[in-house]
C-alpha cells in the first residue's frame, strides 16, 4: 500500500520498514479518521475540528483483545491493550469491520507462534467476536526480526548501513543502549 494515501499523522509514526497490512478510513462519520494496521501495531487517528488530532496505537505485542460487533445498523470493532489503551471505532458500514479484525487476526497469525483464537457469538439481530492475542506471538516476532536483521547486516559491508540497522534494533528493544553504544564505537572506527 502506498504510504502517501495515508494522513500525514500516521505517515509520521511509521518506522522505516513498517509495512501497511490494512487501511480503513471512516469518511461517512466525521472528519477522516483513518485506522490502520501494520505488520507490528494498529495505528487510529482520529482527527478534530481545528487541526487537533488524537493518536493512539497498540503494537501487537502490548495487544490484549479486539472486540467485533456486527450489529443491525452498524458496526463497530474496539482494540485493548494490555496497559489500558483503548481504540473504538464507532457506526461503521457493514463489511468493513470485519475486514479490520480478519486483517488483524491474519498480522497476528504471521508473527504468532500459536494461532489466534476467535470466539464468536451470534444471536438473531447481532453478531460478536472476540480475538485474543495468543501468548507466545512476541517471542517469535523478536526471534523473527533478529534474523531478519542479523542476515541483512551481514550481507553488508557497510558501515553506515551496519549503524542504522543497530539504531533499528535499539527501537525495537532487541539490544540494550549499553549494547548499542559499544557497538556504534565499532562501527564509527571503520568509518
Amino acid at each position: 500500500m502506498d504510504q502517501s494515501e495515508l494522513p500525514k499523522e500516521i505517515q509520521e509514526c511509521l518506522g522505516p520498514n513498517e509495512e501497511i497490512c490494512h487501511k480503513l478510513d471512516r469518511f461517512e462519520i466525521g472528519p477522516k479518521d483513518c485506522l490502520v494496521i501494520t505488520d507490528s501495531r494498529v495505528i487510529f487517528v482520529e482527527r478534530k475540528l481545528l487541526g487537533r488530532y488524537e493518536l493512539i496505537d497498540v503494537p501487537f505485542h502490548r495487544l490484549n483483545v479486539a472486540y467485533y460487533f456486527k450489529g443491525k445498523i452498524h458496526d463497530h470493532v474496539d482494540i485493548l491493550s494490555d496497559d489500558g489503551d483503548k481504540i473504538v471505532v464507532n457506526h461503521l458500514k457493514k463489511g468493513p469491520a470485519q475486514e479490520v479484525i480478519e486483517a488483524l487476526k491474519n498480522s497476528l497469525n504471521d508473527i504468532a507462534v500459536d494461532p489466534v483464537s476467535i470466539k464468536k457469538k451470534k444471536s438473531f439481530m447481532s453478531e460478536e467476536w472476540v480475538l485474543h492475542k495468543p501468548k507466545e506471538m512476541r517471542s517469535r516476532a523478536v526471534h523473527r526480526n533478529i534474523a531478519t536483521e542479523q542476515s541483512m547486516a551481514s550481507n553488508s559491508n557497510d558501515p553506515i548501513a551496519k549503524l542504522k540497522k543497530l539504531g533499528e534494533l535499539k527501537e525495537l528493544g532487541v539490544i540494550t543502549e549499553d549494547e548499542f553504544e559499544e557497538k556504534k564505537q565499532v562501527l564509527m572506527s571503520q568509518i
